[in-house]
């Protein structure tokens, strides 16, 4: 089934654009686009619109009403426990409450060069030992964000074992790892 696609048009010169901009790229008003979602018709292969986003929020343009969001109060809650993941830094681990939740956003803040790309990439660099993880990064090309993996890497060997001191094969590493890298800045395309 074919995805939805969005457009955006300028509500002041009905001018529309593939992508989002802060100025009208055909009358250069400012902040009059609003994003108008086209979902295919999968019987004609004809797009047919389905919502208005206006201001960040999505508006069903569908004649039914919407339906009313249930309340609950805290006791009404289920309680079950979260399966965590460790990040492999027990300090991460414990500002996280223990780990990383699957499914869970965490926005990681700070002033720039503090290390928060290099404990991303660290932490992303250990979950991919165990499991299949995506790293995505908006600042940082592709190669930048290899080259700082090698340099990580490099840093970390495998640990010493009964048969000898701590050891690093880059190609090793390199073909055996499960962590993919996908620098975009695009929500939607990342989704």
């Amino acid at each position: 089934m074919p995805k939805p696609r969005s457009h955006y048009v300028c509500n002041q010169c009905a001018g529309e654009s593939p992508q989002y901009f802060g100025k009208c790229p055909h009358c250069g008003a400012w902040n009059s686009l609003t994003e108008q979602v086209v979902a295919p018709d999968s019987a004609n292969g004809t797009g047919s619109l389905n919502a208005l986003r206006v201001g960040g929020k999505r508006r069903s343009t569908a004649n039914t009403p919407a339906q009313p969001k249930v309340s609950l109060t805290l006791p009404q809650i289920s309680d079950h426990p979260q399966a965590r993941l460790s990040s492999g830094y027990l300090e991460l681990d414990r500002v996280l409450g223990g780990g990383i939740v699957p499914g869970s956003l965490v926005l990681i803040g700070g002033d720039p060069g503090i290390g928060k790309s290099t404990l991303l990439l660290q932490t992303a660099n250990r979950l991919a030992r165990q499991y299949r993880t995506l790293y995505v990064c908006a600042e940082e090309s592709g190669q930048q964000v290899k080259l700082r993996w090698q340099r990580l890497a490099e840093a970390d060997p495998t640990p010493a074992t009964d048969s000898g001191p701590p050891t690093f094969d880059l190609a090793a590493e390199l073909s055996a790892s499960t962590l993919y890298l996908m620098p975009e800045t695009d929500l939607e395309t990342i989704l």
